[in-house]
């Protein structure tokens, strides 16, 4: 079996989307390939996570800088994987460059869609993304939109197939880490809607809890409060909502294609604005500044048809038959 090598990290402050879209990845292609996740100083809970969805963990040495990994990464792996997955800011131009004259094949997650990425393909599943809107090499190949949505397949749930959400519902999660703490602020604008029950979720990066405990013990509607919960777990609490506030991530994306539940969207980071613009314009959500309104459960799937994933693993099945090319423009 082959193997892909994801470089990515993960901790309270940076939140966990980049190694839970690594992770998303590496079960679309767990029956054909092996992952790997070179990260630096992962927590407790990434490392967890690793063991349970098959992937192998690998730290980064503490001595390895930043413009040393390239080199660290081919000397320890180069036998074992001729793939490299990259999710994470820190990657600049360079760092792709110095891969690729390894003889790497590189994929490159994105989401501001605005630095040049000298990669094989650049996958960025935000709404309203093309290709002019990248400096790539010349054979780079663009998997953009909603239909390489980068989701766990538990959540790839056919829209016949999910079942009616719970009237008077109402779901809040924040995501792995709310590092602002965006859950206790929203508090008064839930308790304010007159939702019959509320559902509270938080990550295994969220540092409020005692916090949250004491705001959610004043709350005057019945709540439950569910902390770091298995992706199982979450699609139930997502199925079950008639109304979900999320942030505009990779989170909203699970519930739009799990849950036939109202969406609600509440950017807590600059790398959110992309899927924020996508969904609000396409009237896959409203906003909570805007108003949550009457709430009605969707009658159709949207963009979402549940193919994401069989449409990256033939990206990656294409990837680890090419031969090493040299652009000409490097």
């Amino acid at each position: 079996m082959k193997t892909v090598l994801f470089r990515a990290d993960a901790n309270a402050e940076i939140g966990y989307g980049h190694v839970s879209r690594c992770f998303a990845i590496a079960k679309m292609l767990c029956e054909e390939f092996s992952a790997v996740l070179v990260s630096r100083d992962p927590d407790p809970g990434t490392a967890q996570r690793c063991r349970d969805v098959g992937v192998e963990l690998a730290i980064l040495p503490a001595q390895i800088t930043l413009e040393q990994e390239p080199s660290w990464i081919t000397g320890k792996y180069a036998d074992r994987s001729g793939m490299i997955t990259l999710d994470g800011y820190e990657f600049s131009p360079s760092y792709m460059r110095e891969l690729r004259e390894s003889g790497w094949r590189s994929v490159v997650i994105d989401d501001f869609a605005h630095a040049p990425c000298p990669a094989d393909i650049v996958i960025n599943h935000a709404g309203l993304v093309c290709e002019s809107d990248y400096q790539g090499l010349r054979f780079t190949r663009y998997l953009l939109g909603p239909r390489f949505a980068l989701i766990h397949p538990l959540f790839n749930i056919p829209f016949a197939e999910r079942p009616l959400p719970k009237e008077g519902r109402a779901l809040l999660c924040m995501g792995g880490s709310d590092a602002g703490n965006a859950t206790m602020a929203l508090l008064p604008t839930m308790e304010q809607q007159g939702f019959q029950s509320l559902i509270v979720v938080t990550g295994p990066g969220y540092r409020f809890l005692p916090q949250l405990k004491d705001a959610l013990s004043k709350v005057s509607i019945p709540y439950r409060h569910l902390h770091h919960l298995p992706p199982q777990a979450v699609r139930i609490e997502m199925q079950a909502a008639a109304v979900a506030v999320l942030p505009p991530s990779t989170i909203a994306y699970e519930f739009l294609n799990c849950s036939r539940g109202q969406l609600v969207i509440h950017q807590t980071a600059d790398n959110q604005a992309g899927i924020r613009t996508f969904l609000l314009e396409s009237g896959l959500a409203t906003s909570v500044k805007r108003g949550m309104g009457e709430i009605q459960p969707r009658t159709d799937a949207g963009p979402f048809d549940g193919l994401s994933g069989q449409r990256i693993l033939k990206a990656y099945r294409r990837l680890s038959v090419a031969h090493y090319t040299v652009d000409t423009r490097e």
